[in-house]
């Protein structure tokens, strides 16, 4: 009878222990899953901030890209109008020289000095607008 006490008293101290330990194992599990799922959401924050970032970065350089290629565009073709223009006015007034000069020559000395003068302007600009 003392025996089946004594064994009876040891379950019920056991069953506090075994309890216990299942509490303990179950809170494990539970700050287990949570610092799994708190990694997870972490990670994948950090892949989309990295992954935006990249995208936005990008996306500035190209607007970066388009801005200098139109403002070199805008450039080049502003200073080509310019250079065509000053042509233009060296020529013209190469041709009124020739014309003033040419007065009292004959035709033919007056249009070989047009021809000189319209192919040296020619070798030194070689597109027109």
């Amino acid at each position: 009878m003392e025996r089946k006490r004594r064994s009876s008293r040891r379950r019920r101290l056991a069953e506090p222990s075994s309890f216990s330990s299942q509490i303990n194992r179950s809170l494990e599990s539970t700050y287990s899953g949570a610092n799994s799922r708190i990694s997870s959401f972490s990670e994948r924050i950090t892949r989309d901030t990295i992954s935006n970032r990249s995208r936005a970065d990008s996306r500035l350089s190209s607007f970066s890209d388009r801005i200098t290629n139109d403002t070199r565009s805008t450039v080049s073709s502003a200073y080509s109008r310019i250079s065509s223009l000053s042509y233009a006015s060296r020529l013209n007034k190469d041709i009124i020289s020739v014309a003033s000069t040419s007065s009292h020559g004959s035709a033919y000395a007056w249009s070989r000095r047009l021809n000189s003068c319209l192919r040296s302007h020619a070798s030194t600009h070689t597109s027109i607008y």
